[in-house]
Formats: C-alpha cells, sequence, structure tokens
C-alpha cells in the first residue's frame, strides 16, 4: 500500500467516525441504520423491519409452534380455539368459487385434547345445508358449526332465524357471507364479525 491510499483511508475512516460521533452527540447516542433506529446501550433497533411489517407468521396466527397452518385448508387439523377452527374452515369454503354457488358447511369440534378441528365441507342447497354427524371422528365434542350464505339479497349477510335455531342446538353458528365476512352467533351473547375472508 502506498502512503497516499493510507492517509486517504485513514481520514476517509476519521471523517465517518466523526459524522457518527456527531449524529450520536444530537441524537442521544441513538444511531441511525438504513431506515430504522438503533439504540446501542439497549442492542436493540426501535422500529419494527419494514421487510417484516406484516407479522412473519400470520399464517398461523402467530404461534407457529403449537398451531398449524392454517392456510392449509385441511379439515381435522388441530387449533388453539372453535373460533381458529372455523376462520381455517371459512377459507376452506371461500377460496373456491363454485362452493360459493350453494351453501357448503360442516362441524367445528373440541378434540380430547382440547383443541378445536372442523370437518370436511360438505354441500347442500342454496338455502340449508345439514351436514352428518357421520363425519365426525370418534370422541368429538361439537361446539358449533359452520356454513355460507349467497349472494343475492341483504339477509345474507345476516344470521337466519334457521341458523339462530341451529347455534341453540350445536352452541354457536359461523358464516361465511357473500361480501367476506366471517361471522359468529353464540346464543344469549348475539353475533358479531370476527374475520374476514381475503
Amino acid at each position: 500500500m502506498t502512503k497516499q491510499y493510507l492517509t486517504r483511508y485513514t481520514s476517509l475512516v476519521a471523517a465517518n467516525i466523526e459524522i457518527i460521533l456527531l449524529l450520536s452527540l444530537n441524537t442521544g447516542g441513538l444511531q441511525k441504520v438504513g431506515v430504522r433506529w438503533y439504540d446501542p446501550q439497549v442492542g436493540r433497533f426501535l422500529q419494527q423491519d419494514p421487510a417484516f411489517s406484516v407479522p412473519v407468521y400470520s399464517y398461523c396466527w402467530n404461534d407457529p409452534v403449537n398451531l398449524v397452518d392454517c392456510f392449509g385448508f385441511k379439515p381435522g387439523d388441530k387449533y388453539k380455539s372453535a373460533d381458529a377452527a372455523a376462520k381455517a374452515a371459512l377459507r376452506d369454503i371461500g377460496k373456491e368459487p363454485k362452493m360459493m354457488e350453494v351453501e357448503f358447511g360442516g362441524w367445528i369440534y373440541e378434540n380430547p385434547d382440547g383443541t378445536f378441528s372442523y370437518t370436511k365441507p360438505v354441500k347442500g342447497t342454496e338455502n340449508e345445508v345439514s351436514p352428518p354427524k357421520s363425519s365426525l371422528p370418534k370422541n368429538a365434542i361439537i361446539v358449533g358449526g359452520y356454513h355460507n350464505h349467497l349472494a343475492g339479497s341483504m339477509e345474507s349477510e345476516y344470521f337466519s332465524e334457521r341458523d339462530r335455531i341451529f347455534a341453540r342446538e350445536h352452541g354457536s353458528v359461523y358464516l361465511l357471507t357473500p361480501t367476506g365476512c366471517m361471522k359468529r352467533y353464540i346464543p344469549g351473547k348475539g353475533d358479531s364479525t370476527f374475520g374476514i375472508l381475503n
């Protein structure tokens, strides 16, 4: 290496260190790294990495250790809650356009180990679906049912009287509306939207 190169390199390093020191003095010690601020005292960035602004494990409701890939659309997979199993079941219906031509539905059930699952959706008519109890595994406890409504009227966005009767008999009912809302009706507690089909 030449003396001229070493002198230039040394002055560039010194200039960079001087800039970093000036920035640190003006920011209370924080360092700007790309688009985020880093706190060397804590040893952490202060902002979430924008490359991961969507939760990395959203495919399994941010619990990759205990939950399966809920977008795998596999009836019988185990979920932490009845709502999680119902979301997967309703996505199962919503992923296929032909499944929105008539009502499809099935059961949401609790497994002996306390997890929840759903049965494979069965085809109904334009107005109703009656999933067979024979599709349930042995020792399963029914906690509700799921189905879709067809487009055609504003009533399709709400639970029908038949849905409410079903819920009184079986615990709860989950609905995928024509606009993609996922709704839940629990007798005595009413109905609520708990998800959106995307």
